[in-house]
């Protein structure tokens, strides 16, 4: 009797499935939401309506209608009880409201935050659901969110705003859309320090910063490093948006914690027509970076002709040192920079001006092995001969690094190899003790002839 009991208590609910009190949907209900069969979907609630769609079933069904777009399936879910702020167990752990605002699914959306969906939620990575239509390009699901009153400023884990975010798609219809919202036109995200303007620089979007420019965004706005716009366009060369920042009267000589100016900027990245734009414009010539480095010097380390020879013509000092006493012509020696060479010899630099060590432009090509820049210095009338504070001579450094055609150039130029330096030692002593073997054998063939009279 007990036995018959037991059986008829679990048939019971196989008949009767609508006062059941099932916990999870019944069966088919899985299938028919992912084909987004409506009337199915419906006649298997109908026949089990204390169905609870809280469930894993419930939650990937409303996940599913939400990200295709199925409206009318979202809403039977949610009558059902789905939670309307369920999570996706995957990485992101989005909302149907997300995964709508992804897919530009405006009615989805309007369903979802009428239901008690959260509207300014954040996924694992901080993003929200108006993040999300940005990323996506979705401007009507943009509009939608603003509209019911999602937060134009949210950020996301990065700290990049829904701004940001169309700034760096290009998606000028959304971004107008997130400024006449009130988009916070200075914020600035975290790893790349980059504010509205910015990034719309970077992007070389000339529409675009003079949108944002139009519409409020500081012409000298500073990031957290002090750059400026005109900073960032004169570095990336990027003369329209020059231009364009110099007529809403950016500072020219505004300059960044480390000393640098968009001059400097403009120098280090060769970029002569914008060096020549600013110097027009009153670009200050004399100031220096924490390094000590002028526009020209660093002009110069680019191994820009061009720009070397505009900005002497512009009055920058031709022999102007850096903090280590480094003179233009003793940076392209060691770089080996032929062609700002010529120009600065061409504009009267001090060929035999040595750093603080009294150390030569001509040492400097020597030691770097910089044979083209040598050779132009010899013809220019270098002293093959001039000393260091420590007596060392070109050749010796020639020597030391084991620069065989350097030497003979040097010598074939008038180079003593019976020089010694404070320490006593010739160039063929140094080739020596530092196993530049060609270097000694070069120089011992010197020192054989001289002392057989050959």
């Amino acid at each position: 009797m007990r036995r018959l009991a037991i059986w008829f208590a679990f048939l019971v609910p196989l008949a009767c499935p609508h006062w059941a009190g099932a916990t999870e949907p019944p069966p088919g209900f899985t299938t028919a939401a992912a084909r987004g069969d409506l009337d199915l979907v419906r006649q298997i609630l109908a026949q089990n309506p204390d169905a609870d769609l809280r469930g894993a079933a419930g939650r990937r069904a409303l996940l599913h209608a939400a990200g295709v777009g199925n409206a009318d399936l979202v809403r039977i879910l949610l009558e059902h009880g789905a939670d309307a702020n369920a999570r996706a167990r995957d990485p992101t752990a989005r909302t149907p409201l997300m995964l709508a605002a992804s897919g530009g699914h405006v009615e989805v959306i309007a369903v979802l935050v009428s239901q008690g969906a959260k509207i300014d939620a954040k996924d694992r990575g901080g993003k929200t659901a108006l993040a999300w239509a940005t990323l996506q390009g979705r401007t009507r699901a943009v509009e939608s969110l603003l509209d019911k009153g999602a937060d134009v400023n949210t950020r996301d884990g990065g700290k990049v705003t829904p701004l940001l975010l169309a700034v760096g798609r290009a998606d000028e219809e959304t971004m107008r859309g997130l400024v006449a919202h009130g988009a916070d036109l200075e914020a600035e995200s975290e790893q790349n320090k980059m504010t509205p303007l910015l990034l719309a620089i970077e992007r070389g979007g000339v529409g675009t910063a003079t949108y944002l420019l139009d519409r409020g965004a500081k012409v000298d706005g500073r990031n957290s490093d002090g750059l400026t716009p005109l900073m960032r366009a004169s570095g990336n060369g990027q003369a329209a948006i020059v231009s364009l920042l110099l007529s809403r009267a950016a500072d020219l000589n505004a300059k960044q914690k480390d000393g640098w100016t968009p001059l400097m900027y403009a120098a280090a990245g060769a970029h002569a027509d914008i060096t020549k734009q600013l110097v027009d414009q009153g670009a200050e010539l004399s100031a220096v970076n924490a390094q000590g480095a002028s526009a020209l010097l660093l002009a110069v380390q680019a191994g820009d002709p061009a720009q070397v020879e505009a900005l002497i013509a512009a009055g920058a000092a031709v022999d102007v040192q850096d903090a280590r006493g480094f003179t233009p012509l003793i940076v392209a020696a060691w770089n080996g920079h032929r062609g700002v060479a010529e120009v600065l010899i061409g504009q009267g630099a001090d060929i035999n001006a040595g750093d603080p060590r009294g150390k030569c432009p001509l040492s400097w090509a020597a030691e770097s092995g910089k044979a083209e820049v040598l050779a132009l210095l010899l013809e220019a009338g270098a002293d093959p001969n001039a000393r260091d504070a420590a007596g060392r001579t070109p050749l010796v450094y020639a020597a030391m690094k084991g620069y065989v055609d350097l030497a003979a150039r040097l010598l074939a130029g008038g180079a003593d190899p019976a020089l010694r330096d404070a320490e006593g030692l010739t160039a063929r002593d140094w080739a020596e003790q530092r196993g530049q073997d060609d270097v000694a054998a070069l120089l011992g063939g010197l020192a054989t002839q001289a002392s057989t009279g050959n």
